[in-house]
């Protein structure tokens, strides 16, 4: 025979059970879900005039520096255009065209107190020390043949020297 609390829980769960278990049959098998509307779509809402106002704040910003940076780099633009001239030959005048356009670079980048008077190995060391990416080492000797010892200067070692030296323009300082 069972203990009357144990009678008295038998029935009470039971009883709890079938009830719920009846309810929610009935609740699924009779109720339809009902969805609210979808919520309509609107640019009337101020954190999207915030954003429309951040990014016209953001473009004009980087327009500004855009153009704050292409009027600073005008100059090598215009070195390279004068690189890039017909004027450049293998000849002795090719080599001081280019050394010239260097020094207008140099002078108009650092000054012409600090560029003006260097001269031969002293200016080749200084276009290594301002460019991390080239090196005019390998030029000095032909170079200062061909200018002061009016030597011919190598086709190839013309190239290369032309090729450093726009390379120099883009990427001193």
């Amino acid at each position: 025979m069972k203990t009357l609390p144990s009678l008295i829980g038998d029935l009470v769960f039971g009883y709890s059970t079938v009830e719920e278990e009846n309810s929610l049959e009935l609740i699924m098998d009779s109720a339809t879900l009902i969805e609210p509307s979808p919520i309509q779509f609107s640019f009337d809402t101020p954190g999207w005039y915030f954003t429309g106002v951040a990014f016209i704040f953001l473009v004009v910003i980087f327009s500004v520096k855009w153009v704050i940076r292409y009027r600073k780099n005008a100059y090598r633009r215009q070195a390279i255009k004068i690189l890039d001239s017909n004027k450049i030959d293998e000849e002795s005048d090719g080599v001081v065209h280019i050394l010239e356009t260097l020094k207008l670079v140099a002078i108009t980048t650092y000054g012409r107190d600090e560029v003006a008077n260097l001269s031969g190995k002293d200016w080749f060391k200084f276009l290594d020390s301002s460019s991390i990416k080239t090196s005019f080492t390998e030029f000095e000797k032909p170079v200062l043949s061909a200018l002061y010892k009016d030597e011919t200067i190598d086709k190839a070692i013309f190239q290369k020297l032309l090729s450093t030296s726009k390379n120099w323009i883009l990427t001193h300082a």
